[in-house]
């Protein structure tokens, strides 16, 4: 289980999060809602160390993630980042192996076990066919399952994703919730991903954080989470809850004369 507790953090004078707590059990998918500049990014940076919180605690079972080194981070915690700085020459089998850094001792290359991990990788995002393409020439579907794939082969009990399915288009948005949740299933994983789009975490996920004013203002099933009153406060956005009968989850859709969320 993966634990956040009291957590405060701050640029400055202004507050990101103030007294945050979170318990996330294996197995979860959860992601994480809100407007921009309330914070989705910075959690996900506390919880894989990029950043250290002002005061409170995080820990993974028997692990107290303040008292571990990057290097020793790193085994438990895999980010798929939301913005691309790839050198655009690497090829895509290269960018792939360097999720098996953290596993290597200093000075030491990459063995045959390696090289099995990042096959089995690339397999299970589909992009085997892609392994010696330049990461410049790859869609950005492509480049996101390129990540995933790193990810993957970095063996890590917690995924961290942010924003996986931005800049992509209505089909690879599909594609790669659902690629995720079969990563999930099979790798028995907690994921934890920052999201915009509110129809895709209601019907991706298990469990729904709006983040609002610094802490968490609601959370649980996309049933009791997306509200209109809950998306009204967090977002400013007057909605339409749909309830369709072979949907298991609520459609959100904004008021007439704006688009959809």
């Amino acid at each position: 289980m993966l634990i956040l507790e009291n957590i405060f953090f701050s640029y400055g004078k202004d507050p990101i999060l103030s007294d945050f707590n979170l318990s996330v059990d294996n197995n979860e998918v959860i992601a994480i809602l809100g407007p921009n500049g309330v914070g989705k990014s910075t959690l996900l940076d506390l919880i894989n160390g990029s950043i250290i919180p002002d005061s409170g605690n995080i820990h993974f079972n028997n692990y107290d993630f303040q008292n571990m080194n990057p290097s020793e981070k790193s085994k438990l915690v895999s980010t798929v980042p939301q913005t691309n700085s790839i050198p655009g020459e690497m090829l895509t089998s290269e960018l792939v192996l360097m999720g098996r850094n953290p596993h290597l001792r200093l000075l030491q290359w990459e063995d045959e076990y390696d090289y099995q991990i990042v096959e089995k990788s690339m397999q299970l995002t589909e992009i085997q066919h892609l392994a010696n393409r330049p990461i410049s020439t790859l869609s950005g579907g492509e480049i996101q399952r390129s990540l995933i794939a790193m990810s993957l082969s970095q063996e890590t009990p917690i995924i961290l994703l942010d924003e996986p399915t931005s800049n992509l288009d209505i089909s690879n948005q599909n594609k790669i919730m659902h690629l995720i949740l079969n990563i999930q299933k099979q790798r028995s994983c907690i994921v934890i991903m920052t999201m915009h789009d509110l129809n895709l975490a209601s019907q991706f996920c298990n469990r729904i954080i709006m983040l609002h004013n610094g802490g968490n203002f609601c959370e649980g099933t996309a049933n009791q989470v997306m509200t209109t009153e809950n998306i009204l406060k967090v977002y400013g956005t007057n909605v339409e809850i749909l309830n369709i009968k072979s949907q298991d989850n609520p459609i959100i859709v904004t008021r007439k004369n704006q688009d959809f969320i």
